[in-house]
């Protein structure tokens, strides 16, 4: 199953922060019941590909019904076909002492 880490940035907002997007963005992210974690300059989501593009475009029309004029979106995918992979494994293997 694929990772996904997405970065959904709102401009056009007319103020500095974007917290309370991001928030909006994560619960819509709970809510689709795909596995997720947020990190400090995006979030990484494990699922089909389906469901996970189908959050992210949910993400860019609440953000576009919250006032947004335009939307900033960076994604990359870790699609590993040869095993099965996950976040925490990921994690876990890049973490651990040699």
């Amino acid at each position: 199953m694929p990772i996904f880490e997405i970065s959904i940035v709102p401009t056009g907002t007319g103020e500095p922060s974007v917290s309370r997007f991001v928030r909006r963005a994560v619960e819509l992210i709970r809510a689709s019941g795909l596995e997720y974690q947020v990190n400090s300059m995006g979030t990484c989501i494990q699922g089909d590909w389906e469901p996970v593009l189908k959050t992210i475009r949910a993400i860019h029309d609440e953000y576009e019904r919250l006032g947004c004029k335009r939307i900033y979106t960076v994604l990359k995918i870790d699609d590993r076909r040869d095993r099965p992979a996950s976040m925490q494994a990921k994690i876990d293997a890049a973490t651990r002492p040699d």
